[in-house]
């Protein structure tokens, strides 16, 4: 064989040995990576005047990001954790409920958000 037809042989061989262990990365793999290694964050707070054994779920709806929803603990309170930086609408929910405010604006950009908090009292009935 001549020079030439081992040439392509070699750069084959090279560029393989090139490839990162984990495996090639095209762009999906790479904004994927790119994701998870993004900060996370959590947002917490507490619902007064649920009344028990009643549990709210409260939503946390970010601009351009998914939504989440948790439910109350006994105590009112509750947590979204692991979530991307962002700003975040956070509503709680109940059929029976009305709450005060009826949502809190969260921007997470640098650190967790505490201290959301909310008060519900009963909904009015209707009349017939």
């Amino acid at each position: 064989m001549t020079a030439k037809a081992k040439l392509p042989i070699v750069a084959c061989v090279l560029v393989a040995f090139c490839v990162p262990s984990g495996g090639a990365q095209g762009p999906s793999a790479r904004k994927k990576a790119s994701a998870k290694s993004q900060a996370r964050y959590e947002i917490s707070g507490r619902i007064d005047g649920i009344p028990t054994p009643r549990r709210a779920t409260v939503v946390a709806k970010g601009h351009n990001r998914p939504s989440h929803s948790v439910s109350t603990h006994a105590d009112g309170t509750f947590i979204f954790r692991n979530l991307l930086p962002g700003t975040y609408e956070i509503h709680p929910k109940h059929n029976s409920l009305l709450f005060s405010p009826s949502f809190h604006t969260v921007a997470l950009t640098s650190h967790d958000a505490g201290n959301v908090h909310f008060t519900a009292r009963e909904r009015p009935r209707k009349r017939r």
